[in-house]
């Protein structure tokens, strides 16, 4: 934790972190942090209280996820109901799930675009 890279002398009455390592000699500790007390469970806390809180920009994130899916399925519907296609209602699928960024560009990520033009094009 104090992040020292080389060996540090101890004395007596000087205060040592969990996980030293004694090289020479015997040591005695009297522990004055157990528990939530210490640096290790504060940093957990920490961890844990980050893992369950959500910024803003990952709330609003998920709400437009949400909204995406409904629209593909919506939009899915309606080409299967027109068309009675299952190879369309995929390309449907296979356009708007690869990424977000098919929404901005769509030939990015379209899988019916991905493989370079015939030769003697």
């Amino acid at each position: 934790m104090t992040g020292e890279d080389l060996p540090v002398r101890k004395e007596q009455r000087h205060r040592v972190v969990a996980g030293s390592v004694v090289e020479e000699g015997r040591i005695r500790i009297e522990a004055q942090r157990v528990g939530s007390d210490t640096t290790t469970a504060r940093v957990a806390n920490f961890i844990q209280s980050s893992l369950e809180s959500r910024s803003d920009t990952q709330r609003m994130a998920d709400e437009l996820a949400d909204k995406r899916v409904w629209f593909t399925l919506i939009t899915g519907g309606l080409v299967y109901a027109v068309t009675r296609d299952l190879t369309r209602l995929q390309s449907v699928f296979w356009w708007i799930i690869p990424a977000p960024s098919s929404w901005v560009h769509p030939w990015r990520s379209s899988p019916v675009c991905t493989a370079p033009p015939p030769t003697g094009y």
